[in-house]
């Protein structure tokens, strides 16, 4: 459904709705491993509910890649947290800040992980993105000729990397991913690609 982008007045006329939201370029990069972070409980499906994916990835397919937590029996990590002893929670919320483990380390931010056979839906914490940011880069769908390009902040994780020979106009992109439906920084995609 159709939604306007744009700053609306609160209900006062005095300010803007979201004024006392932080920016989300200022949310630490990994923010889904620190204290309040959120995640809901999707059960065994894979789909999140609070955000639009690809309905190719709710599959069962084993050529699905999925961000996959598992545990790290150092230390406290997300997977002890999520796992609970085999008693998921509907809601968990990170009271403490976590170090990242395996690909946790390697995202900026996660959309649906999965713990064991179990699926959580991180929930971004409300912030405030701008209407209007400088050095916009140009995100599209997966399939250029399908329409909806558009412009996006390259300090948010909005798009995935899509690493081109620019030698060979005519060879598809390759992907660097480590989850279906990833969202990446704009550096992030850079640095992706040029390990390609």
């Amino acid at each position: 459904s159709w939604r306007d982008p744009f700053p609306k007045s609160d209900l006062t006329g005095a300010g803007y709705i979201g004024d006392k939201y932080p920016l989300c370029v200022d949310l630490p990069h990994d923010m889904f491993l620190r204290r309040g972070a959120k995640y809901r409980l999707l059960g065994g499906n894979p789909m999140p509910q609070l955000m639009k994916d690809n309905p190719n990835y709710g599959s069962e397919d084993n050529n699905i890649a999925r961000m996959v937590i598992t545990d790290d029996p150092t230390r406290p990590d997300l997977y002890d947290v999520l796992h609970n002893g085999g008693t998921y929670e509907p809601i968990v919320t990170l009271t403490t800040n976590l170090q990242c483990h395996l690909d946790e380390c390697h995202v900026d931010t996660v959309r649906v992980v999965r713990v064991d056979d179990v699926y959580y839906e991180y929930v971004r914490p409300p912030c405030v993105e701008f209407a209007f940011y400088e050095n916009g880069q140009m995100i599209t769908r997966h399939h250029t000729e399908w329409k909806g390009r558009m412009c996006a902040n390259p300090l948010l994780p909005q798009g995935r990397e899509a690493c081109l020979d620019l030698n060979d106009r005519y060879v598809d992109a390759t992907h660097n991913h480590i989850y279906e439906g990833e969202r990446m920084t704009y550096q992030t995609a850079v640095d992706r690609c040029a390990v390609d």
